[in-house]
């Protein structure tokens, strides 16, 4: 498969660009330093306010070569860019993501695109774009996820995945809970162990409550005995 290469050290990255004619948000993006810039147009629905389809170019072509048609489930909040390119599974090339969802406990689904050199498109990753507020891990082929529960936080849900010939696989997981009977959050700890997840791990948090929780994030260090 020949490559894009443009035989410039442009970094990896994404700008901003201006079209004539037009304010259609476009993107120019290089997804590894050198290679040829592919140029992201997001199209919009304009009765909904949110982004309908991405078309997809290489450098000043006309036509796009590849249309991303999963869409936002609904508009970005007021201020916030819906679309980011970033390294997904650290093989050294860019991929794209699209905010599709979001909340007002802070949890954010994405629509996740991974970049394929070979075949030199993007494909659809089904799997991360199910995941709660994903963040790679640097330097591994591994992301994080993170959902808030609720009571300021102390209901959560964390999971890390990791890719495996191919596909993702769940290594970590953790969760909390608040349990009415024990008056207390019980937190449960998995980890992968062959080809499943098995507890490693149960503790029961007592003498924290949601207003500690909201004192601390204020700066007031208090804890009910």
């Amino acid at each position: 498969m020949p490559s894009d290469s443009t035989g410039a050290q442009e970094p990896a990255g994404c700008a901003p660009v201006k079209m004539p004619g037009g304010s259609t948000p476009t993107h120019r993006c290089t997804l590894r330093a050198g290679e040829r810039p592919v140029v992201a147009r997001l199209i919009f629905d304009s009765a909904a306010g949110t982004v309908a389809r991405i078309e997809l170019r290489r450098g000043d072509e006309a036509a796009p070569f590849q249309l991303l048609a999963e869409s936002q489930e609904e508009r970005a909040p007021d201020g916030v860019f819906p679309f980011v390119a970033r390294d997904l599974d650290a093989d050294g090339w860019l991929d794209f993501t699209l905010l599709s969802m979001w909340g007002v406990t802070g949890n954010t689904i994405h629509q996740d695109w991974r970049w394929d050199p070979r075949a030199r498109r993007f494909a659809y990753d089904s799997t991360l774009s199910g995941v709660s507020s994903l963040t790679p891990i640097p330097g591994r082929p591994c992301v994080r996820g993170h959902a808030n529960g609720g009571h300021a936080g102390l209901i959560y849900g964390n999971e890390e995945l990791c890719l495996e010939r191919g596909r993702w696989v769940t290594v970590r997981e953790e969760s909390q809970d608040w349990v009415e009977p024990l008056g207390a959050y019980v937190k449960v700890r998995k980890e992968r162990r062959g080809n499943e997840l098995v507890v490693v791990g149960v503790d029961t948090v007592r003498g924290v409550s949601i207003s500690d929780r909201q004192d601390r994030r204020h700066g007031v260090a208090t804890l009910t005995p």
